[in-house]
């Protein structure tokens, strides 16, 4: 997941010490941090710049495919409206392992988008906790709050960010 971060030649995320990925994880939340902010502070006329959180766009794609189409001066046609429902609703698509174009649905377009954003939440609580202290400023911007609950030792009854409601 973080190879890329590292370069060309150099030792893969996987087999670095435990110290050195949280290093990599670190950095790469202050760059998000930072090309966020950077997005943020009004440099960019509204007219050129839009920010896109993953759980609205999973939530509520066709509004915000729409709103990303009107966006960029492109019609959104029926048929683009039916794609879009079909490759984020496509649990149901799938089928021996393989979506509809016969791709091995590991690599499709093809994702129920709803199962995708809470697919995280069957992670390790004690990863996810290490996510937190690593990205802490990322996600206090972002609006997210911290889910894991060092007093109880687990993830907290409402982990969603401050700008999506639960579904």
């Amino acid at each position: 997941m973080f190879d890329y971060m590292l370069g060309e030649g150099s030792t893969k995320y996987s087999k670095l010490p435990p110290a050195e990925q949280s290093d990599q994880r670190r950095k790469l939340c202050l760059r998000e941090l930072s090309n966020v902010k950077y997005g943020d502070s009004g440099i960019f006329s509204p007219d050129n710049y839009i920010r896109l959180s993953h759980e609205e766009m999973s939530v509520d794609p066709i509004k915000w495919a729409k709103r990303l189409y009107e966006f960029v001066g492109l019609e959104f046609s029926q048929e683009t409206e039916l794609y879009i429902e079909g490759i984020t609703h496509g649990k149901s698509l799938v089928q021996n392992g393989k979506d509809p174009d016969g791709r091995f649905a590991g690599f499709s377009v093809f994702r129920d988008t709803l199962t995708v954003l809470y697919k995280w939440m069957s992670a390790n609580p004690k990863h996810i906790h290490e996510i937190e202290k690593e990205c802490t400023e990322l996600l206090d911007y972002l609006g997210y709050v911290n889910i894991y609950d060092d007093n109880l030792n687990k993830i907290a009854e409402n982990p969603w960010p401050k700008i999506v409601d639960k579904p």
